[in-house]
């Protein structure tokens, strides 16, 4: 089997893209596969053709690339790869859309409201109604970008950096508390999920209350969950409806805000392609679970499916 390990994204998710598919690509390698690392190009298709490609091992990210852009056109063109299929990749990659499934499905998510370029430029937005702090958002770009936290009146400036991709985005209240994370990978027909682990931002860990959560720099651990069993048990039950509502598939993470006010786990989005060099938050709590890196890389390909099994089932667990 020849696997492409395709890479690229927009240019702030590039970077990530990149270690993540050099990581998969060595794990895969030291299981006795072909492997090809690809950079994604206007002619990717025509490459992954010519280098006699079987599937595709999917680490493209961001707006145009791991929103279902990509996996649109492998369908299109019958080619087998990994994670959520383009309906799915679409869904999960807009967080505006998400919010609006969470809330149709009762599953808990902070408080939220869409605000346009329009309304931002005309300053006819009561932010004060909504109520402060809140975090504003983009619904389209990942790894923390696009993201202000607003604590009073003098931070309104600050929203426009959501708007750099997006003319309507999304302001969310913001939840003070401890980021907790679960991740999901597919195995022989079950998306398992991993432990309850919670992230710890070595940069922000003595400053949360200015500070959001982001896990850009790398300088973070996890640890398994000190959670109550009931407040565990919670958590992994709203993240496996998530990944159904959505139909995610292959890989995925869902994170989540324990409140400090209520103890109460609040989901704040799925991501369909997240992090899989060795040093992310899914393969570090792998690792804390027992399981190898490379074994968890390999389950992945090979629940890769082409546009004849896309829409097989598969048990969420």
């Amino acid at each position: 089997m020849k696997v492409g390990v395709v890479y690229g994204g927009t240019p702030e998710e590039s970077p990530a893209s990149i270690l993540n598919a050099r990581d998969a690509a060595r794990a895969l390698e030291n299981r006795g596969y072909s492997v090809e690392l690809i950079e994604f190009e206007k002619d990717i298709i025509s490459v992954l053709k010519q280098k006699g490609c079987d599937v595709v091992f999917l680490c493209v990210q961001g707006k145009g690339y791991g929103d279902g852009t990509f996996q649109a056109m492998l369908e299109h063109e019958g080619i087998a790869y990994t994670g959520s299929d383009m309906r799915s990749a679409c869904l999960i990659n807009d967080k505006i859309l998400c919010k609006l499934l969470f809330d149709r499905c009762g599953i808990r998510t902070p408080e939220w409201e869409i605000l346009t370029r329009r309304q931002f430029d005309e300053g006819n937005y009561d932010y004060a109604a909504f109520g402060y702090p809140f975090v504003a958002k983009s619904p389209t770009r990942g790894r923390g970008f696009g993201m202000s936290l607003i604590k009073s009146e003098a931070d309104i400036p600050r929203i426009m950096d959501a708007f750099e991709s997006d003319d309507t985005i999304f302001l969310e209240r913001y939840i003070k508390g401890r980021f907790f994370t679960v991740g999901f990978y597919e195995k022989d027909g079950r998306f398992e999920a991993l432990p309850v682990v919670e992230g710890i931002d070595l940069d922000h860990e003595y400053d949360k209350g200015n500070k959001l959560i982001t896990f850009n720099t790398g300088n973070f651990e996890v640890k398994f969950s000190d959670l109550s069993d009931e407040c565990n048990d919670e958590i992994l039950d709203i993240s496996r409806r998530v990944c159904m509502v959505t139909n995610a598939r292959g890989l995925a993470r869902v994170d989540l805000m324990v409140s400090d006010d209520d103890g109460l786990p609040y989901v704040l989005e799925i991501n369909a392609v997240p992090g899989l060099k060795e040093k992310s938050l899914i393969p570090k709590a792998a690792i804390l679970a027992g399981i190898d890196y490379s074994d968890m890389v390999e389950s992945i390909l090979r629940s890769a499916r082409s546009t004849d099994s896309i829409d097989k089932g598969v048990a969420y667990v």
